[in-house]
């Protein structure tokens, strides 16, 4: 139970976005395949009593989301959650293997992920900014 949860194994895969069209989104999950046990802090009134429990981490399939810089984005504030986060689209099947052949842990899949949203938010915090500016007013 020493096992730290950026170490775990994951297991990826690409599911159809849409009926219609090819269009894939990834999704992850921590491989069942492997000791999942932790243990879980608990603190009871205001950390009077403190003691722990063994849990274990879920396996269940998650579907990230990042930050997208889309074309109408910059009309939108940052934290808008229904017009700026997407899910990872994946385009090819070469595309999900290297997906799968880059990131194996746990780690290293939020990590990416996180690296993603960092980017596009830089791009889109300038797409922001050039807006605004031209729509303030002039005194």
């Amino acid at each position: 139970m020493d096992m730290n949860k950026e170490d775990l194994k994951i297991e990826l895969r690409a599911v159809k976005f849409s009926e219609n069209g090819g269009l894939r989104v990834l999704e992850y999950r921590i491989s069942p395949d492997q000791d999942l046990k932790y243990y879980k802090e608990h603190r009871w009134f205001c950390g009077l009593v403190k003691f722990k429990t063994i849990s274990k981490y879920s396996t269940s399939w998650k579907r990230p989301v990042t930050f997208f810089n889309g074309t109408i984005s910059k009309y939108y504030g940052e934290n808008d959650p229904v017009s700026n986060n997407y899910p990872i689209f994946i385009y090819t099947k070469h595309e999900f293997e290297n997906w799968k052949s880059t990131y194996k842990t746990y780690g290293e899949l939020i990590n990416a992920i996180k690296r993603i949203d960092q980017e596009q938010r830089s791009e889109y915090r300038i797409d922001r900014e050039k807006l605004l500016e031209n729509i303030r007013p002039w005194y």
